[in-house]
């Protein structure tokens, strides 16, 4: 989308983007590490925050922002159709994203029923340029519950549902003992409600006293909170990896906000160096008081407790 086309509409986005996607994908395929494109803000805005191009305001569903929407993820299916034939960047996309947390309740207009109908159309919009190796993902807009029986085979082929899961949002949660967090974890999130399309834990991170939007104040754990944050991790991995056919922690690096920093997680220890001992991530949720040991990537061990 041309810059002259943004500034019609008064998004507020910048072109030029993309070259740096190419990129990334570039260096990721070079390490044999896979991608999923998120279309992470779209026309009008689909929630009221600002990663979505706007904040306190939503008006994604109004006027014509989704076919709008739309359009931009046809255009960006048929450029992932492309990376097929180079070989920099073939196999390195195996799914498109198709709106990160559309918030139903904030929307002007529709609300679920504007949000399912587009699923259902961007859907197709995807199957049009890609096959059913890529999958198609759908955000679960903050519902456990709202999609059973959506979307079924075999009419609709390789469709994820995406959930996120953070505890930071909870007011109740946010005052609580630490053990508390752990045990919502290990026990509340192992009984999901019934769901029929294979799901993911698209975003987790360590963040549980402040809310995400006030993050970057958050600040830097002591040793204490440290191993607490290690024994949640843990649980949260082995209750996704249990849940869910996977998980990704969000995010891999920020410019302050250390409960949402695996880089710096891992360079202090809170965070496993290397993937998890499979022993570690099964016996975390045995009991809160099981012992953790902290590690950094180029020493022995920190602490454990």
């Amino acid at each position: 989308m041309s810059q002259e086309e943004l500034d019609s509409y008064h998004e507020p986005f910048l072109t030029g983007e993309w070259e740096f996607l190419v990129r990334g994908l570039k260096w990721l395929n070079k390490n044999n590490i896979s991608a999923i494109i998120d279309l992470h803000a779209a026309p009008g805005s689909q929630n009221p925050w600002q990663h979505s191009g706007r904040a306190n305001r939503a008006n994604w569903g109004r006027g014509d922002t989704v076919n709008r929407t739309l359009l931009i993820l046809d255009r960006i299916a048929s450029r992932v159709k492309e990376f097929e034939s180079d070989p920099d960047l073939s196999g390195c996309v195996t799914g498109v994203s198709i709106l990160n947390e559309p918030f139903p309740s904030s929307l002007v207009n529709g609300g679920f029923d504007v949000l399912r109908d587009y699923y259902h159309r961007a859907y197709a919009v995807v199957r049009r340029h890609l096959s059913s190796e890529i999958a198609v993902i759908i955000d679960g807009a903050f519902t456990w519950d709202a999609w059973y029986g959506f979307m079924p085979l075999p009419e609709y082929e390789n469709v994820l549902l995406d959930l996120h899961r953070y505890q930071c949002f909870d007011e109740y949660l946010r005052t609580s003992p630490r053990a508390l967090h752990w045990n919502v974890t290990c026990v509340n999130d192992k009984h999901l409600p019934p769901i029929t399309l294979p799901t993911s834990i698209g975003e987790w991170s360590v963040g549980y006293k402040i809310a995400a939007d006030q993050a970057w104040n958050e600040p830097f754990p002591n040793a204490e909170e440290k191993v607490f944050l290690k024994k949640w991790a843990l649980a949260q991995m082995n209750t996704y990896e249990n849940t869910s056919i996977g998980w990704f922690f969000w995010n891999f690096k920020t410019e302050s906000a250390p409960m949402w920093n695996y880089l710096l997680g891992v360079k202090h220890g809170w965070l496993p160096c290397h993937l998890p001992v499979q022993q570690d991530v099964d016996e975390a949720c045995v009991t809160y008081s099981s012992r953790v040991c902290l590690y950094q990537c180029t020493n022995s061990t920190v602490a454990c407790a």
